[in-house]
């Protein structure tokens, strides 16, 4: 990964306490970190006729296989960083489980091909199911809960609307302009931002929208944050996948850089997500 000029490293962002240390020990991730870059020679034309060759950056596509208690469970094509956060956010975006204390040990293997979660309580699973999500990546699902009901969630979502000062919106719109470092040497990334308590704790980049949400909202769980006390900020557009996303996690507060569709509006509005969207850093607007 290139440094990130508005990101903190990651010893400094949090104060580890006994209960991050002994949600980290659940993780045994011997994955070595894979270029998220390649090269590539292309020809670039002008319209006056002229050419010019270059040796340009493209992005590394990476694929994970995520086994539930030694069943296959997905195939997810990704952006080689971040792979126990992308699991666990993965995980309880696709209500699988409600939160990383449903996780007994995740194991990464060297190459990163195969993550291995087991779980504590006995989830039944069924086979056969293939979903492709609205993601511009080919990830597919193969198993899904054969009873929901632990998985139901009676209770409002997010309890009530949040509030967010204007800093700290913009705070964390020109983070994002600072960073997004391998999307500005090949334009092919997108970026999620997560912010604890007004101030930005992490931040990544993956060749999809989805996973990159994911990331975060994994790393805030295995961190033991509150969800409450987060926002999450996504340089991708918000259908209403991407706001189901926030609202299984029970963070109150999503930031867009992009725009939001209609049906995601409404979902928005009737769980209590505070949602910004065309988030810039002359303006922003407050759609809920």
């Amino acid at each position: 990964r290139r440094p990130n000029p508005a990101r903190k490293p990651r010893g400094a962002r949090l104060e580890r306490n006994n209960f991050e240390r002994n949600n980290m020990n659940r993780i045994n991730n011997l994955y070595v970190h894979k270029n998220t870059v390649a090269h590539a020679v292309s020809t670039a034309y002008t319209p006056d006729g002229g050419c010019v060759e270059n040796d340009s950056e493209i992005i590394h596509e990476h694929i994970i296989r995520l086994y539930i208690n030694d069943d296959l469970y997905a195939k997810t094509t990704c952006t080689a960083d971040d792979l126990a956060e992308l699991v666990v956010g993965k995980l309880i975006c696709e209500r699988m489980i409600k939160g990383y204390g449903d996780i007994s040990r995740i194991d990464i293997n060297e190459d990163g091909s195969r993550a291995q979660v087991y779980l504590d309580k006995s989830i039944v699973l069924d086979s056969g199911i293939m979903v492709e999500p609205t993601c511009c990546t080919s990830n597919k699902v193969y198993l899904k809960p054969a009873v929901t009901d632990y998985l139901r969630f009676d209770e409002e979502v997010i309890k009530k609307s949040h509030k967010v000062e204007p800093g700290t919106v913009f705070k964390i719109i020109n983070a994002f302009s600072l960073g997004s470092n391998i999307h500005k040497s090949t334009k092919g990334t997108h970026s999620a931002y997560l912010a604890y308590k007004g101030e930005i704790v992490f931040d990544c980049e993956d060749i999809g929208r989805h996973n990159a949400m994911d990331k975060v909202i994994g790393y805030s769980a295995i961190h033991g944050m509150d969800p409450s006390d987060c926002i999450i900020f996504t340089s991708g557009r918000v259908p209403v996948d991407m706001v189901q996303k926030v609202i299984f996690a029970r963070v109150p507060i999503l930031i867009s850089k992009a725009v939001v569709t209609d049906e995601a509006l409404k979902l928005a509005k009737e769980c209590g997500l505070t949602l910004i969207c065309k988030a810039w850093p002359d303006k922003y607007e407050v759609f809920a």
